[in-house]
């Protein structure tokens, strides 16, 4: 079985969004945020104040991500995230009739499916960060929502479910792979080591 290998620049960048974006979904569930109406209780102030934090960091390692990927030659470059060409797509229906003929490979580098994925999943990250500055930047901390942002909170809300469904998705095919013998969680998780 092929070993898939990342840089470790891939593997911090990873760890910390995966770190964050983490955090942001537990914390969300306990955060309320600012409503001219409503009395916040101490937790639920601190929840979105963690929120906001959390956030940030976030954004930084999207940030961070988005540069490496345009600048590298590796593992993280766009055209491995976003394998889009005809080629590259013919590739991915071809692992799709493999999965669906219960053939389920180790996703090495050379696997364009779980690189489809992997970007995917970057893009929702992306737009849950940037509806989340703007909301950072233009939502008083007195409460009311401004109208002019409301589609933007409207639009994080939705995302975060889609970013729900992702990490389930995400971790539950990493273990899977873990426990059909591809050392793909274990590789990542060795932050260190090439």
């Amino acid at each position: 079985m092929s070993t898939p290998r990342f840089t470790r620049a891939t593997k911090f960048l990873h760890f910390g969004l995966a770190l964050s974006v983490t955090l942001q979904l537990l914390v969300a569930q306990i955060m309320e945020p600012p409503k001219p109406t409503k009395v916040r209780d101490t937790l639920e102030i601190l929840g979105y104040e963690l929120h906001e934090w959390i956030g940030m960091t976030a954004i930084l390692f999207t940030v961070l991500h988005w540069l490496y990927s345009l600048r590298t030659r590796d593992d993280a470059r766009l055209t491995v995230l976003f394998p889009w060409s005809g080629a590259k797509f013919a590739a991915i229906k071809d692992e799709v009739r493999a999965l669906a003929h219960g053939q389920f490979s180790a996703p090495d580098q050379s696997g364009k499916l779980a690189s489809l994925v992997h970007g995917l999943g970057f893009l929702a990250v992306t737009a849950m960060a940037v509806s989340g500055a703007i909301l950072f930047v233009a939502w008083p901390e007195t409460g009311a929502i401004p109208k002019d942002i409301k589609l933007v909170g409207e639009a994080h809300e939705l995302m975060a479910n889609a970013i729900w469904a992702y990490w389930v998705g995400h971790v539950g095919l990493s273990i899977l792979h873990q426990i059909q013998g591809h050392s793909t969680l274990t590789d990542m998780m060795r932050l260190w080591r090439r």
